[in-house]
């Protein structure tokens, strides 16, 4: 939430008469002239949030519940939404990136090439109800570019088993599927349900990462590939360090993507500001663990299998040698817009 975009917001936090050790994660951010803080008997979900509208001084308002991930765009979509006299809560089909993985350059090339990875509604969810109503067409773009690997990330996974296409049989093998499980509890209620799903290739991502979470006895099963952990609040450093001891332990590739703003390391806490420091702070960490390879067969427009030799092959500049994201990351796509950085500055 600190770390928005769009910087023009107040962040309301209601403590709903809490036993636990909530003030201590809260106390830190306080000294933010963005938040507002209050404390109440215990009265409910509803009365809490009514005290945070009571008290908010912004035009829009929405709730963030604990076991929300939050892009760090959000509110500057709902801005930008707002300017175009759009509702910023309303779940639309995008016009231009709906069917991008299908369109083609002049040469008649596909602009996404073969061995690529198309991560899907990373500000959403793909499995959101309000989806339900265009999801076949989306199943029918991927069906298409079998030769492209499409990183599915839900909270929802209750839902997939009755939203998956006619044809999927036992899991199509471009389709890469993971869970969010920001604590253990999460992980524990989802976790089984993404074991039982029929994918052929199986992640978790923990982010925001709120609490200690183990998954050892998950990894047993040898279906888990990859392992993303994102800190958010207090990030524990031994969290981190536990959750990839398990991982090492089943050559399961994991990746410390960032500290988040509050750091906890060797009971010192670090104010961390900025999402490129966090994430260079989380590469310095060595934390971040390259597994056992994930191999995807992947088959061209004929249903011909397509050799390594055939597929992308990410390029890396400079500046990437140091970017906590590469062992999973696409390359560089020589967009330019490094450059332009360079020539504004």
């Amino acid at each position: 939430m600190i770390n928005q975009s769009y910087t023009n917001i107040e962040i309301i936090i209601v403590n709903d008469g809490s036993t636990d050790d909530s003030i201590k994660f809260i106390e830190p951010y306080l000294d933010n002239p963005r938040i507002k803080y209050f404390t109440q008997i215990n009265k409910g979900l509803g009365e809490a949030r009514n005290v945070g509208i009571r008290n908010a001084s912004g035009t829009l308002i929405t709730f963030v519940d604990s076991d929300d991930w939050v892009d760090l765009d959000l509110y500057g979509m709902f801005f930008l939404d707002r300017m175009r006299d759009k509702n910023g809560a309303d779940i639309y089909r995008t016009k231009t990136k709906f069917r991008y993985p299908i369109q083609k350059d002049r040469q008649g090339n596909y602009k996404i090439k073969s061995g690529e990875m198309i991560r899907v509604c990373m500000t959403s969810d793909f499995f959101l109800e309000e989806a339900d109503a265009w999801r076949d067409e989306a199943w029918e773009i991927m069906s298409q570019r079998r030769d492209v690997k499409f990183f599915l990330l839900t909270k929802r996974p209750e839902r997939v088993a009755d939203h998956l296409p006619y044809n999927w049989g036992e899991g199509w093998e471009n389709i890469f599927f993971n869970v969010t499980t920001e604590n253990q509890q999460r992980a524990d209620e989802r976790i089984p349900i993404l074991l039982d799903l029929p994918f052929r290739h199986k992640g978790i991502m923990c982010a925001p990462f709120i609490g200690p979470v183990s998954i050892r006895k998950y990894l047993e099963y040898g279906q888990i590939e990859q392992v993303l952990c994102d800190g958010a609040r207090p990030c524990n450093y031994d969290w981190v360090k536990s959750l990839r001891q398990e991982c090492v332990d089943f050559n399961v590739t994991f990746v410390f993507c960032g500290t988040g703003r509050r750091f906890l390391k060797d009971g010192r806490l670090y104010k961390i500001e900025g999402n490129g420091l966090q994430s260079q702070q989380a590469y310095r960490s060595g934390m971040s663990y390259r597994g056992k390879p994930i191999h995807f067969d992947l088959y061209d427009d004929l249903g011909y299998p397509i050799p390594d030799d055939r597929l992308h092959v990410p390029n890396f500049r400079e500046r990437c040698q140091t970017c906590v994201m590469k062992i999973i990351c696409n390359g560089c796509s020589d967009c330019g817009s490094c450059e332009k950085r360079e020539r504004d500055r």
